[in-house]
């Protein structure tokens, strides 16, 4: 049957990971809170188990924007407890690097050669922002990069969606 897994029905599979994760984000946000001392963690937290639930149901149903979504909530959450515990000093870097891992999870996964450019952008991105944001560029550089990748995504972006109209 394809609606089952060994005898269980995926959307029983999928509530019963929907309360473990809801109690396992329940405790650990408590545990920081209340043990950890840490009262900023609770978002991540969040995002963390919702982005497991995402996954799951993402692996579950086949589903390529569930798999992008969970990965980029759960990469989001590590990134955000990482700058949290460590004090990385441009955490926007890494949050645009955590956009980056989602989409090639979803390549990894799914097999979508479009998200690859997609990874490349944002670490290109991420690359160019780290380095305006450590002051080894100027705004002006920084802009006439962002301006040219911008442009290539646009012609890319063209050609693509005239070889789909050429097919159909």
């Amino acid at each position: 049957m394809r609606g089952r897994i060994a005898g269980l029905k995926k959307s029983n599979i999928l509530k019963s990971c929907a309360i473990i994760n809801f109690i396992l984000a329940l405790f650990f946000i408590l545990f920081s809170i209340l043990y950890l001392r840490a009262y900023d963690l609770w978002f991540f937290i969040i995002s963390f188990f919702l982005g497991v639930y995402i996954i799951t149901k993402a692996f579950l149903f086949r589903s390529d924007s569930s798999c992008y979504l969970g990965s980029l909530l759960c990469f989001i959450a590590i990134s955000g407890v990482l700058c949290i515990v460590f004090s990385i000093k441009y955490p926007s870097v890494l949050y645009l690097l955590s956009t980056a891992f989602s989409s090639l999870v979803v390549l990894l996964f799914f097999k979508q050669k479009f998200h690859l450019l997609l990874s490349f952008i944002f670490i290109y991105e991420a690359l160019i922002l780290y380095l305006f944001l450590a002051k080894n560029i100027n705004l002006t550089i920084f802009l006439v990069l962002n301006s040219l990748i911008l442009f290539i995504f646009f012609v890319i972006c063209v050609i693509m969606i005239k070889k789909l109209k050429y097919r159909s």
